[in-house]
């Protein structure tokens, strides 16, 4: 037993004691922490993989059906005759084909990726009105339009440019619907177990341009599916389910409205493995939106109510069609 000659020995013999103490509990939690910091960093082992220097080709085909209500109409509504207006608007179906290429074109220093997505090869057809004839969709406006997104593996949005290109004057960027954001739809860290489906939130924001940026919240849940007997070995299949809400708001001086918006979706993304390339995606969405013109004093002048369905389905080209086999491996 250790002797002490004085009462200020003890103590001091003490302190140096809760010292050492302290200074070990704080080495003990540090390292929990650290640990624990790393098996986060570790649990996502799912992501997209993006060749670099070579071009993938996607084909992709969307079908979509729209009907728009005038809830509210102007006060100067009265001098027009907007029946005819009315009755194309009340049922529009779209249909569109084309093909979507894309090139991983910079790797940040973040590990954050630069691709460039673009349609080309477009063909589509429209029917306006229950009655309406099936006519031919002019997409010429948009052969060959690109967005560049920058991203991580992962799919999470970190930014985007050039979607003033895709919509405007000639340009009917809207029958496109989502078709460059769900060819890179943010992916769950890890592929869901049987039997344990596993939920995701998430949110996107899309700068239209200078007046307008359209943000969305994502609500998905995956779950583990059976991948196409085709795809090779080592894919991985996942289904989802979940909603999507939009909160938007034109500021510009000559169409300031008010966008509230909220879908049903579901899909099914394959890819070629844990870190692979996307082989198809197939989506269908329901949206009900409400849209709202306001004056520059922010007065609503008028209402409209949106009922939009669309399907969708992308999907990788072989490399005789100027693209990579759908069952390349990783």
């Amino acid at each position: 037993m250790t002797r002490f000659s004085s009462i200020s020995q003890f103590f001091d013999s003490l302190g140096s004691r809760s010292v050492r103490w302290s200074f070990s509990v704080a080495l003990l939690v540090c390292s929990f922490v650290l640990s624990v910091q790393v098996e986060a960093g570790s649990r996502r082992s799912l992501s997209y993989q993006f060749p670099m220097d070579r071009l993938e080709s996607f084909s992709f085909a969307l079908d979509s059906f729209v009907e728009t209500r005038l809830v509210r109409k102007p006060a100067d509504a009265s001098r027009y005759d907007l029946a005819p207006v009315e009755e194309r608007l009340l049922d529009v179906r779209t249909r569109s084909r084309g093909r979507m290429d894309r090139s991983l074109a910079r790797v940040f220093r973040d590990s954050s990726l630069g691709l460039i997505a673009r349609v080309v090869d477009l063909e589509g057809t429209v029917q306006r009105g229950s009655e309406g004839s099936l006519e031919s969709l002019e997409l010429s406006g948009l052969e060959g339009k690109s967005v560049a997104l920058r991203l991580h593996a992962s799919g999470e949005l970190l930014d985007s440019h050039g979607w003033s290109h895709v919509g405007g004057a000639q340009r009917p960027g809207s029958v496109l619907g989502d078709l460059f954001l769900q060819s890179m739809l943010r992916l769950p860290p890890h592929p869901p177990k049987p039997n344990r489906p596993l939920g995701v939130t998430f949110r996107t924001r899309v700068p239209v341009d200078a007046s307008l940026q359209r943000a969305r919240t994502w609500t998905l849940t995956y779950s583990r599916s059976e991948p196409p007997r085709d795809c090779g070995k080592g894919c991985i299949a996942m289904d989802y389910v979940g909603e999507v809400l939009e909160r938007s708001i034109d500021t510009h001086p000559a169409r300031p409205m008010d966008l509230r918006g909220k879908a049903a979706v579901s899909g099914t993304i394959v890819l070629t493995g844990k870190r692979g390339r996307l082989v198809s995606h197939t989506w269908t969405s329901e949206w009900r939106n409400t849209i709202q013109s306001k004056s520059a004093e922010g007065v609503v002048r008028s209402e409209v109510l949106q009922e939009l369905r669309e399907v969708g389905s992308i999907r990788r080209l072989a490399a005789s069609d100027n693209g990579p086999q759908a069952g390349d491996a990783p």
